[in-house]
């Protein structure tokens, strides 16, 4: 009897032993993430380059760039995918300022098998104070006939939810005077799809930034204009800029000179204003 039982033990061990369920034995990996680029602005997109274990590649994996849990983008790695000496390249959109977990993710039919994130810090988009640290800057006047605007590009969509200026008085306006801002959509005299004040007495004897909001502004890619013009043409009034194009193109700053008395014309200067735009409250 006790030969029989420890015979049924044996034949189980070995039966438990057979229907073992095989683990999957590819083991993948990915390496830090690099990033296209040293500062990384609101509203630009860019590239990010996510080194591969040999054994992903062409494997059918499914590779995707999360931004705060959010997909930025995927890519499928089969024969067709683009990796360059073991290197996907993903586009990460930058779609607001402030602190921003990067993960690249490797799924297998929706199970993650592999990831990698790296933490990074965005800033808003525009020309501030610490640019000029090796540049000089000078000032634009700011008139009630004598308007200012600055152009930016947006390569993804953002939330707006604020604007800063970067200004100052010469010569203190009245207390009851505006400073108004004008977003224009495409081009300096397009649609005015957002308008805020701040009343300039807010303005000191020395450059500071000065800020309006546009609460839950939602913008697409493409070019947006802020258009500036005071409410009094007492007191004179500078917003700071820079020399050449230090963040955008050469044309994308303009000014509208009526102080002859008739209408005149934008005219490009070929410079950059200080300007922020923020997603932050």
């Amino acid at each position: 009897m006790e030969k029989r039982i420890i015979a049924l033990l044996l034949f189980s061990l070995i039966l438990s032993a057979g229907c073992t369920k095989k683990t999957n034995s590819e083991s993948y990996s990915i390496s830090p993430i690099s990033l296209q680029g040293t500062k990384h602005m609101l509203g630009q997109t860019y590239i990010a380059y996510i080194p591969l274990s040999e054994n992903a590649i062409n494997s059918s994996l499914n590779l995707t760039l999360l931004d705060n849990g959010i997909p930025s983008d995927s890519l499928i790695l089969n024969d067709s995918a683009a990796i360059d000496d073991g290197e996907a390249t993903l586009l990460w959109n930058v779609h607001s300022d402030g602190a921003h977990t990067l993960e690249a993710v490797l799924y297998s039919n929706e199970t993650e098998v592999a990831s990698r994130s790296v933490s990074i810090n965005t800033i808003p988009l525009g020309l501030k104070e610490e640019d000029f640290a090796e540049v000089e800057f000078w000032n634009e006047p700011v008139e009630k006939a004598l308007l200012q605007a600055q152009a930016f590009d947006l390569q993804t969509s953002i939330k707006v939810s604020k604007a800063g200026f970067y200004m100052k008085y010469f010569v203190a306006p009245p207390e009851n005077s505006n400073i108004t801002i004008q977003l224009r959509n495409g081009t300096v005299d397009g649609n005015i799809i957002a308008e805020a004040s701040f009343p300039s007495s807010s303005l000191d004897s020395e450059f500071d930034w000065h800020f309006v909001a546009f609460p839950a502004l939602q913008l697409d890619a493409g070019r947006y204009w802020l258009v500036m013009q005071r409410s009094e043409a007492m007191g004179t009034v500078a917003w700071s800029r820079g020399a050449g194009n230090l963040v955008g193109t050469d044309d994308d700053t303009m000014t509208l000179d009526n102080t002859r008395g008739q209408q005149g014309s934008w005219l490009v200067k070929d410079v950059d204003f200080t300007f922020q735009i923020s997603s932050q409250d």
